[in-house]
């Protein structure tokens, strides 16, 4: 409706994307990760005006999705409904305008929810995870009823140019419905004794590949777009808490909450629950609980799983060394390499770890927020998360410019990876902060503000 407005605008290069893209009702976004394709994505969805409107993607971006499309939607946001919950109470959604659902309850519920309904429009973010066309969740997308389709990858092809037939099937089923067909037309094909190979493609075919993908997608380098991005972009990615997770956060929540009301606890103690609260949204086994369950750590080795097929460096941040214990230990068993950098080390040891990491030979630098805030430079990534954050924000600012300099060609990407309904956001006020870490008496005023957060 002419008038209306939406709460950020699209960069020049995205716009252009968008013009290209609403020409097809069915297109692919494969631009490198960091140059923002789920914006052009939301906009694609109201251009076309494609609701009902599925999107399907990584657990770890589903509220990303639902942020993005309330914040570059022009007008009135859609209706948006997470799929999620026990079965008997997902499967009785009633279609919403927006329904974003993560790959693994899409496969697992096609047959008893998805395959009854009939979508405008459908997203499938991340569609790398389509591109074997063996697998049971890429299946279900063929057959899934939709008239326009957008799948967004930064990565589309990870092993041969086979890869793309799957995006190809799923977009144009009539025109490739044959994927040996498309194999010889496009590879090299031998039978190396125990069945047929593929090595390589077909250097001859390879202008009329290209020229096919291009025709319905749009392919931008972080390099080429740098010009119209800031030097720093923010993302905030949230999780929900497993259940046992937020029946321990609550029960501390109200016990100092009760504690507050009556004034009975004495600064310190402050300062140690609300620590403890924000280790529980960690784990619960940091704040000394038997639970060592956490939403964020999957969470977490999703983000780095797909950064690292994209051949992409990371650095994680926390205040908490007993948390970069237990991330280095879940890396450790995805045989993920990384180096520490916590204030345990010695200092050749902690150069050593830096020069490893700026060298390529770390997939991941995990770093305390203090120890890495000053006279560290991390800058062969161009994305730091924050799995938490400090109180003091000047601290988070120190710790964010490791990965920027001046000389630095890309922009830095900072992530917080927070959970729902928690401190994780929380920064405290400076007197407020000042008056805890130095132990002083609150005033009655800083007495209900720390109240009121506890209130959320």
């Amino acid at each position: 409706m002419e008038g209306e407005t939406c709460l950020a605008e699209l960069y020049p290069y995205q716009l252009e994307d968008l013009e290209f893209l609403s020409q097809w009702g069915r297109s692919a976004n494969f631009s490198e990760p960091g140059v923002g394709k789920t914006p052009v994505g939301v906009r694609l969805i109201h251009k076309l005006k494609g609701l009902p409107c599925l999107i399907v993607c990584p657990n770890v971006v589903r509220y990303h999705w639902e942020d993005e499309i309330r914040k570059f939607w022009i007008g009135e946001p859609p209706q948006i409904v997470q799929y999620k919950g026990m079965p008997s109470v997902r499967r009785s959604i009633e279609q919403p305008e927006i329904l974003i659902v993560n790959y693994e309850l899409f496969r697992q519920d096609f047959e008893d929810y998805f395959s009854k309904f009939e979508y405008k429009m459908t997203l499938f973010d991340e569609a790398h995870r389509l591109k074997n066309r063996n697998a049971r969740v890429t299946k279900c997308a063929y057959k899934l009823k939709t008239e326009y389709i957008h799948l967004i990858t930064g990565t589309p092809i990870t092993n041969q140019f086979d890869d793309m037939w799957s995006y190809l099937r799923l977009l144009f089923p009539k025109q490739f419905p044959s994927y040996w067909k498309f194999v010889y037309r496009y590879g090299n094909v031998i039978n190396n004794g125990f069945g047929k190979e593929i090595v390589g493609v077909k250097q001859s075919r390879l202008p009329e590949l290209k020229r096919i993908v291009q025709q319905f997608s749009v392919r931008r380098t972080k390099q080429e777009v740098l010009p119209d991005l800031p030097e720093k972009t923010y993302q905030t990615i949230y999780v929900e808490l497993t259940p046992t997770q937020r029946k321990v956060y609550d029960e501390m929540k109200r016990y100092m909450y009760a504690q507050l009301e009556q004034q009975e606890v004495e600064v310190p103690n402050i300062v140690s629950q609300l620590m403890r609260l924000r280790q529980i949204s960690l784990s619960p086994k940091l704040a000394g609980f038997d639970s060592n369950e956490s939403a964020k750590l999957p969470a977490l080795l999703e983000i780095i799983q797909e950064r690292i097929l994209a051949g992409k460096q990371t650095v994680v941040m926390s205040e908490f060394k007993q948390w970069i214990d237990l991330v280095e230990q879940t890396l450790s068993k995805h045989n993920i390499t990384s180096v520490r950098i916590t204030g345990a080390e010695t200092y050749e040891q902690q150069r050593q770890n830096q020069q490893i990491f700026q060298n390529g030979q770390a997939q991941v630098a995990l770093c305390t927020i203090k120890a890495a805030g000053v006279g560290i430079d991390l800058t062969a990534a161009d994305m730091v998360i924050f799995t938490d954050i400090s109180w003091n924000d000047t601290d988070n600012k120190q710790a964010e410019d490791r990965i920027h300099r001046a000389t630095q060609k890309s922009n830095a990407q900072i992530v917080r990876l927070f959970a729902k309904d928690t401190l994780d956001h929380v920064i405290l006020d400076r007197t407020i902060l000042k008056a805890l870490t130095a132990g002083k008496v609150l005033s009655s005023e800083h007495f209900r503000e720390v109240k009121s957060l506890l209130s959320v």
